[in-house]
């Protein structure tokens, strides 16, 4: 599988609309709402980038979101396509089995990069099929980890609806007829958020001490099985 190109749309793809970025270099910028739309493509990273996750290598593409993509009304969708080729037979090769076109996806906080999030559990990647249609609704969900600072842990709700042929595939002449591509729709249902905190239940000094008394009924147990309360 080799990325093509790529595009991000707020709300609706459309061709002529501004782009984000620019917005935010003038005092009048607009925020993201229903109806007022922008080309995001500008906030992808430049080109892949590899990371090393679990001892697997991945390839990475990053888009970053910035504040002229702040949406203040909930259900605005955000658009993001990847344009792909396909290989049947080097996907044969290295995995002796020819599956669909798929990407992992993960979600994170902007304030962390992806290797922070990862390692500190704040996201997690899912698998997605890429040819097709992919909508995520996003819940709010606000943790403090053990012993880390707080930071958004998206709860994904994932549906997909899978295309039905493979036009992509460079290496058969006969169903090649362009790239395929993957559309994905972002959306936060609400505003609504959920916000968790860890902790330690008990304190050292409070777990040696609830750990002496049962030390000690223990101890009363066995005098009393053993008949040594019962001696005069």
């Amino acid at each position: 599988m080799q990325l093509e190109r790529y595009a991000c749309h707020t709300t609706k793809a459309v061709s002529n609309a501004r782009i984000c970025s620019r917005s935010s270099q003038s005092s009048a910028a607009e925020p993201v709402e229903a109806g007022n739309v922008c080309r995001c493509s500008d906030n992808w990273s430049d080109g892949l980038r590899t990371f090393v996750w679990q001892d697997t290598v991945y390839y990475a593409l990053t888009l970053t979101s910035t504040r002229d993509m702040l949406s203040i009304k909930p259900t605005t969708q955000m658009q993001v396509q990847a344009f792909f080729n396909y290989n049947s037979s080097k996907a044969r090769d290295d995995s002796s089995h020819v599956l669909s076109p798929s990407l992992w996806l993960a979600i994170y906080d902007p304030t962390l990069t992806l290797d922070q999030a990862l390692d500190a559990g704040y996201t997690r990647m899912v698998l997605i099929n890429a040819n097709g249609i992919v909508a995520i609704n996003l819940g709010l969900s606000q943790r403090e980890a053990l012993n880390r600072k707080p930071a958004y842990d998206y709860q994904l709700s994932v549906s997909t609806i899978p295309a039905s042929d493979l036009l992509c595939d460079v290496a058969s002449s006969v169903h090649q007829s362009g790239p395929c591509f993957l559309s994905l729709f972002l959306t936060f249902p609400t505003f609504d958020r959920q916000v968790s905190r860890q902790s330690f239940e008990l304190s050292w000094q409070d777990a040696i001490t609830a750990a002496g008394s049962w030390f000690s009924l223990f101890q009363l147990a066995g005098w009393i099985f053993s008949g040594a309360a019962l001696h005069p």
